[in-house]
């Protein structure tokens, strides 16, 4: 247990693997360049935790806090969900959990069909725990392509939908076009005009690749869940096309003729620097000789220990990625800063310059008074 002056109370401390325990986080947090470069020399990796590693509720709740109420009013009157596809590595989902963990948030996780039964049984006993998580019933196998990746998602979306979140994040834009027509996506609600208009029904929609990692404000899932019916276009786009996961969100949220509420016009999107103004998700890509950690893996430099105290200047919202297979001590000391932030300091604020600055957020905002929407993305980049 350890006092946290802005609780008011004693709390558990983070919880590492023995293995890891030894590995001084805070010299690799500040870069102290030669502990660094004596510890990589032996990098400490796990691929799976034992199937006898104890997952009882009184066993996870001694490896982190988990408040019982909101930490502040903003938080209980924000609360955020996730979904998000998992397949191994039990402890880092866990601690995953514990990090983004309020009482408020929800949590939708779907399961690789192909995943250990002693993977699935520790996740069901996780769930066990806390009521905001909710599992896909119906398991799907997933593939590194990113087979049934949009499916999961689609699957939490449903079954998040009567909870009262105010964000989703989907946790997991070079353009061509693809011969299919926007009815594929074909809109529930009766007396849509654009249901009778053949120009829109009969429109390519034009194909965007971005990331599968996404954050939608309520209003968008709940038009996605209740007036669009997507399952045609997940069929056809989940048919073992390489990365056929970073498709169908980029491309039905850069419809005209969809115009999902958050939508943004794909033409927009040839410019880039829409795309570097992201929120979601920090990759590093990259080259073998640039990446710090020399582990590339489809273009992105792996995170490891060597880019920790860079990952704290990063205002995106998550990063890609840590492999515990490749450097737990990475992922484990990474945790425990942000443990230690959220429990243990206060909140000084963030830099919004970043954010207001962003051609996404400008285009959102000029889209209201706006119908020129060539107009809108030029002003959007000013």
């Amino acid at each position: 247990m350890k006092y946290s002056l802005k609780l008011g109370k004693g709390i558990p401390q983070f919880w590492k693997p023995p293995l890891i325990r030894d590995l001084d986080c805070n010299k690799i947090l500040n870069n102290n360049k030669k502990y660094i470069n004596e510890v990589i020399k032996k990098r400490f990796k796990y691929s799976f935790v034992s199937p006898s590693f104890p997952v009882t509720c009184e066993d996870i709740k001694m490896r982190g806090y988990y408040p019982e109420v909101p930490q502040s009013n903003e938080e209980a009157e924000f609360p955020l969900a996730f979904a998000i596809n998992i397949f191994h590595d039990y402890l880092k989902i866990e601690q995953y959990f514990l990090l983004m963990y309020a009482p408020q948030n929800h949590f939708c996780y779907a399961i690789d069909k192909k995943a250990k039964k002693e993977f699935k049984d520790k996740i069901y006993n996780l769930k066990k725990c806390f009521p905001n998580i909710y599992i896909v019933e119906k398991e799907l196998p997933m593939d590194h392509s990113g087979v049934n990746g949009n499916w999961y998602n689609y699957e939490c979306m449903k079954l998040l939908n009567g909870t009262n979140y105010k964000y989703l994040f989907i946790m997991e834009v070079l353009i061509w076009t693809l011969v299919n027509n926007i009815s594929n996506l074909q809109r529930k609600v009766l007396g849509d005009e654009r249901l009778n208009n053949q120009v829109i029904m009969n429109t390519k929609l034009e194909i965007q690749k971005g990331f599968l990692e996404s954050a939608f404000p309520r209003e968008t899932i709940d038009y996605i869940v209740n007036k669009l019916n997507i399952t045609t276009l997940l069929n056809v786009l989940n048919s073992g096309l390489k990365f056929c996961d970073e498709i169908f969100w980029p491309s039905i949220m850069t419809s005209p003729q969809l115009q999902i509420p958050g939508w943004q016009h794909y033409k927009c999107s040839k410019n880039t620097k829409f795309s570097y103004y992201y929120y979601t998700r920090r990759s590093i890509y990259t080259s073998y000789r640039n990446c710090p950690t020399k582990k590339i893996r489809n273009g992105v430099c792996i995170l490891g220990i060597e880019t920790i105290h860079e990952l704290k200047k990063c205002p995106q919202f998550f990063g890609n990625k840590f492999f515990s297979e490749f450097d737990a001590g990475g992922t484990a000391c990474w945790s425990e800063y942000i443990y230690q932030k959220k429990f243990f300091s206060y909140f000084t604020g963030i830099d919004k310059a970043f954010y207001q600055k962003s051609p996404l957020l400008k285009y959102q905002i000029y889209k209201k008074n706006i119908t020129n929407l060539n107009k809108v993305c030029d002003l959007a980049l000013l």
